[in-house]
This record gives C-alpha cells, sequence and structure tokens, in this order.
C-alpha cells in the first residue's frame, strides 16, 4: 500500500504546475533528480546502488566531518527540494564559463559542473576520499591517501605520458596493494533528449568504465589491483563501486563488531553525507557571491 501511494504522489509531481512553470532544462533535471531518489537502496540481489537518503538519517558529528553549517544545509535541503537558489538564472561568474557565455539556471545545477570550478570539485572530491579512508581504516585495511603508486596516469594517443598518486592504496583482508581512484560525477552537466532517456546510475558507471580502460592494464603492469569508486551527486553508485562499498561494510561489522545493518547504515551515511557536504559547499561559495532568493 505504501509503495503505491508513493507512486501515486510521484505522478503527481510530475504533472505538478510548478515543475510545468520550470525552464525545459530546469524541468529534465528535476525529473532527474526525482528518478534517483525514488531508487531504493538495494536491488534485487541485494547490492547497494544508491545512496541518495542515507544522509538524511546521519548524526552530526564535526570529529567526523559529518556536519554542516546552517547556509549548507539549507543549500543541501534546496536542491534536494527543487527550491530555487537564486531569483533568477544569470550568467556564470566563473571566467572559463564566460567566455562561453554560459548561463547560471537559479537551482544551482550547473554549479555542480562547472568547468571553471575546478577547486571545489576537487574538495567535493576529497571529501568523499577522507570518507572511504576513514572507513577502510576502521576494516584494518591500512589505507594510504594520494599513494605515490605511479601507475596511474593520463594517457594521450595511448601513451601514458603524466603519473601521479592514487586517491587511495588499501591493503589487508582480501587486497592486496590495490587502488582506489575516487570521482564523482553530474549526470546533469548535459542534457541531452527527455528525461525518458534518462537512467539513474548510467553516468556513474560509464565514469566507472572509463577508469578501468584508463588505469587497470597500468596498475597490474606494476603489481597492484585496482577499483573504481565512481558515484554521482545524486548518490547512484556504479557497479563496481557498489561492490567495493559492500565489502566495506562487511569489513566494518566484523572489524568493529557490532551489528551488521548498523554497521551497513554507519558505513552508507558517511559516504552519502560526504558528498551532500561537498555538493553544500558549492553551492555556498556561489550564493556567497551572487544575490539569493
Amino acid at each position: 500500500m505504501a509503495r503505491c501511494l508513493f507512486e501515486a504522489k510521484r505522478e503527481d509531481l510530475l504533472s505538478h504546475p510548478y515543475l510545468l512553470r520550470q525552464t525545459k532544462d530546469s524541468q529534465t533535471r528535476i525529473q532527474c533528480m526525482l528518478a534517483s531518489n525514488r531508487v531504493s537502496g538495494t536491488n534485487d540481489n541485494g547490492t547497494i546502488c544508491s545512496i541518495s537518503s542515507q544522509w538524511l538519517l546521519a548524526l552530526p558529528n564535526p570529529g567526523l566531518s559529518q556536519y554542516m553549517t546552517p547556509s549548507e544545509f539549507r543549500a543541501a535541503i534546496a536542491m534536494r527540494l527543487a527550491i530555487p537558489l537564486f531569483a533568477t538564472s544569470m550568467p556564470c561568474p566563473k571566467s572559463a564559463c564566460q567566455s562561453n557565455h554560459v548561463m547560471m539556471d537559479k537551482f544551482g545545477y550547473h554549479i555542480l559542473a562547472c568547468r571553471g570550478d575546478r577547486n571545489m570539485c576537487k574538495a567535493r572530491h576529497d571529501l568523499v576520499r577522507d570518507a572511504l579512508s576513514d572507513l577502510a581504516g576502521k576494516c584494518d585495511f591500512n589505507p594510504v591517501k594520494d599513494a605515490p603508486v605511479n601507475c596511474l596516469g593520463f594517457s594521450s594517443n595511448g601513451v601514458l605520458h603524466r603519473y601521479r598518486p592514487a586517491d587511495l592504496l588499501i591493503r589487508g583482508n582480501d587486497f592486496n596493494r590495490d587502488c582506489i581512484d575516487v570521482t564523482v560525477v553530474s549526470p546533469i552537466s548535459k542534457i541531452m533528449g527527455p528525461s525518458d532517456n534518462f537512467r539513474p546510475g548510467n553516468k556513474a558507471n560509464k565514469a566507472e568504465i572509463a577508469k578501468i580502460n584508463k588505469h587497470l592494464p597500468h596498475c597490474e603492469a606494476a603489481g597492484y589491483g585496482f577499483h573504481p569508486f565512481a558515484v554521482d551527486i545524486f548518490g547512484m553508485l556504479g557497479l563496481e563501486s557498489a561492490a567495493l562499498l559492500r565489502r566495506i561494510c562487511y569489513s566494518y561489522h566484523a572489524c568493529v563488531g557490532i551489528q551488521k545493518s548498523l554497521a551497513h547504515a554507519i558505513c552508507l551515511r558517511r559516504v552519502s553525507f560526504s558528498i551532500q557536504l561537498g555538493i553544500a559547499r558549492q553551492l555556498v561559495s556561489f550564493m556567497d557571491t551572487n544575490s539569493c532568493c
């Protein structure tokens, strides 16, 4: 009965006058957000596929960076509820976007994929990496952040020309010198076609495959394992990333000695909160320099 009720409510949302009054791009983005948020945490096989709503259940804990300022929390909630952050759309203030006359929508979706906001995108990435590192430490995986493994890099015409450290190097349990590469992507950076073509988690899966094709051969040649951790801003995980997080959940349960369901909840909420905190800080950084409604 509850499922039928929520399905009916969702249909009401999609045809609500508030949504229909928005621009076509904004309607599509809101529909994509709703499609992602309605996905349950696990699929029919019990595999984690979404952590979109887990952050709402996380208890405040400044020691774990699990804490938002009032302005950050308002920004995160406003995006989730499709409440405008700005009075109207406006040109993006970043120079990289100004040269291409890019407009910033009033809901703030552009901010999360802005090419001129590299530092905040990296900060968002680092929050997720730090959350994974802390959980891996409690699982006795001996994590090393920014590990100088010299087997990850950027390829140009098939030639490896620059090395960089691994976001995480984990060892222990059933991991043996495995590199973790984290990426947080926006599935609405470019709206292509109607929202009916949008599949929750598709962008994370594509990012994951790209990471594997790019880094796995080099890692294996250097004697390391490789795992991508790809998640989108709505909390949808790639298939490999979901499997990795599930392994962390089980190891957390075994090492910390708490109920399996509680260990599962703690791990999912921690990662989910780190994503939303990064998003909230990006939004607030723009709101501080632009008039909000």
